[in-house]
């Protein structure tokens, strides 16, 4: 049987974890990009919370410095994070040994399933996510991403 039940055990926790670290890699690729940008981060956010009357997964609060400039990278910093783990992925498919390989097979296929989990299907329920967001018209990055585009 693939699925073991000590494995439904951890699939309450397993999912918060997932979505922590989605979370944290998506909200820290914008703090990165506006630290390039010249700007300050004033908080991170990366639990589920309410801010302005709006739910978000998480949020990144920014206040410009000196010199600092907006740019469409900060929006789309999350996507760029993306495509570099999705990359990952396909390197680690390609070099790795295969999981049914070594000598303890559970172990290996556990930890295979989740560099898939989050080297692969994180990234692209993230993207589809703000994707989907964006041409029913709800907002996210790629709708803020676009108006900056009309603007400059």
């Amino acid at each position: 049987m693939w699925l073991w039940p000590d494995t439904l055990l951890h699939l309450i926790p397993g999912y918060l974890i997932y979505q922590i670290l989605g979370t944290s890699r998506h909200e820290l690729s914008h703090a990165v990009a506006y630290l390039f940008s010249g700007y300050g981060i004033t908080r991170i956010c990366v639990l589920p919370s309410q801010r302005d009357g709006q739910f978000y997964w998480g949020y990144v609060e920014s206040m410009p410095k000196m010199g600092a400039k907006m740019n469409i990278h900060i929006m789309l910093a999350p996507y760029y994070t993306d495509l570099i783990c999705i990359g990952m992925w396909f390197l680690t498919y390609i070099y790795a040994p295969r999981p049914w390989v070594p000598n303890d097979a559970r172990l290996s296929i556990n930890l295979w399933i989740c560099a898939t989990v989050l080297l692969l299907l994180s990234p692209i329920t993230d993207m589809l996510y703000n994707l989907t967001k964006w041409v029913r018209g709800k907002g996210g990055d790629f709708a803020e991403a676009a108006a900056y585009a009309k603007l400059h």
